[in-house]
């Protein structure tokens, strides 16, 4: 599968995800949800993947999307996961809300640090769901 036809099944996801919701196709064209996700491919024999954003227009928060697309997503792209949030403090909905999707997830397994990566000082999560 090439990057193309991959970025449009993740699309279709999407799609099907919003037209099981009860959400017409206005909802879906105007809902614009962001969700810029990068598989960093297997690194020594590993599936790992990041997500560095990941967004949903205020209008559209609140109805459980996110979490269902992201848990859709986990499914999908399956190994070691890092999530990253600004550090601790400066987006509390965002730390909510990882926490609790990710800890819905895995059952509670997994490791929440801070530390720096290659844009600074951010929270990471990060998980396994390789045995799922």
């Amino acid at each position: 599968m090439n990057r193309f036809e991959k970025i449009n099944s993740d699309q279709k996801i999407i799609e099907v995800l919003l037209d099981k919701l009860g959400c017409d196709e206005n909802f879906i064209e105007e809902a614009k949800i962001a969700a810029i996700l990068h598989d960093i491919g297997a690194i020594e024999g590993k599936n790992n993947h990041y997500a560095y954003e990941f967004f949903l227009l205020r209008p559209y928060r609140g109805r459980n999307i996110a979490s269902i697309a992201a848990k859709q997503i986990f499914d999908k792209f399956l190994g070691e996961w890092k999530l990253y949030v600004a550090p601790s403090g400066t987006n509390p909905r965002a730390e909510k809300f990882w926490r609790k999707t990710i800890s819905d997830y895995t059952n509670g397994n997994f490791e929440e640090k801070h530390d720096v990566t290659f844009d600074g000082y951010k929270l990471i999560f990060t998980f396994n769901n390789i045995s799922k």
